[in-house]
């Protein structure tokens, strides 16, 4: 099965604030390379835990930080 894949591009500031981040159905999302930062106070999946096929993956390279508050 081939699921959604995105990434996000960052504003020259070089950080990006989010309210809620929803990964469902085994998304995955990719931060862009480089010196980047990325704040969220919410991440959710749906149903992960009884189908680990659900579970969305988050890319994070070298460098960048990834945070949920």
């Amino acid at each position: 099965m081939d699921y959604g894949r995105t990434w996000i591009v960052f504003p020259t500031s070089g950080s990006l604030i989010v309210d809620k981040l929803y990964l469902y159905n085994g998304a995955q999302l990719a931060l862009e390379p480089g010196t980047k930062t990325f704040e969220t106070e919410g991440f959710y999946g749906k149903d992960f835990v009884n189908n680990v096929d659900n579970l969305g993956t988050i890319h994070v390279g070298p460098f960048q930080k990834f945070t949920v508050k």
